[in-house]
């Protein structure tokens, strides 16, 4: 059983048009950089979005979890895209502790 299959049996739909990834609250401005920088390029999902995906989150991770033999809590949620570390926070405060963003 591969990650495509677990997704699927999970049974899940995800709707596109609710989710709002480049909205004004993802363009903070908060931070400089000492180069020429795209604010498109420097911006952070907002938790709107991850609280819009969270069912879906859920159901993988625990389906993932069972499929590896592990208790939910021991599955890391992986994101190597690292920018103001707000997801990990976003994550975080929708019961998944065990992030990686770095």
């Amino acid at each position: 059983m591969n990650i495509s299959s677990v997704i699927t049996e999970a049974g899940i739909e995800v709707q596109r048009n609710h989710f709002d990834l480049l909205s004004a609250s993802a363009f903070s401005g908060a931070t400089t950089h000492p180069f020429a920088t795209d604010p498109a390029d420097h911006c952070e999902t907002p938790y709107e979005a991850y609280e819009h995906i969270s069912p879906f989150l859920n159901k993988v991770w625990k389906r993932l979890a069972k499929h590896l033999r592990k208790n939910p809590s021991e599955v890391l949620i992986y994101d190597p895209y690292f920018c103001e570390g707000s997801m990990k926070e976003h994550l975080r405060k929708l019961g998944f502790n065990n992030v990686y963003n770095k």
